[in-house]
């Protein structure tokens, strides 16, 4: 067989998948949001959680820091459904 395509139609491109995106207000993520939610929650765990809490109370203050950064990762650098334009 002459076929240099692996068996492939020339006709169908695939378009590629897209996995991680960065919108045009990625400067607000790094230099706003991140800095706030790590700021006051850095701030809240040192003089509060740290030296004023039971080891159950610094566990649960971790786990739901550690889950908010993490959902804004998602949310911020998901695929927003982007629609191709049909030429």
């Amino acid at each position: 067989d002459d076929n240099d395509n692996n068996g492939e139609n020339d006709e169908f491109v695939k378009k590629p998948k897209i996995v991680l995106v960065l919108g045009p207000y990625w400067p607000m993520l790094f230099g706003v949001t991140w800095p706030l939610v790590l700021g006051v929650s850095g701030w809240t765990g040192y003089s509060v959680i740290l030296f004023h809490s039971s080891f159950i109370m610094q566990l649960v203050w971790t786990c739901c820091t550690l889950s908010l950064v993490a959902a804004l990762f998602c949310v911020s650098c998901r695929d927003p459904g982007i629609i191709y334009r049909q030429a």
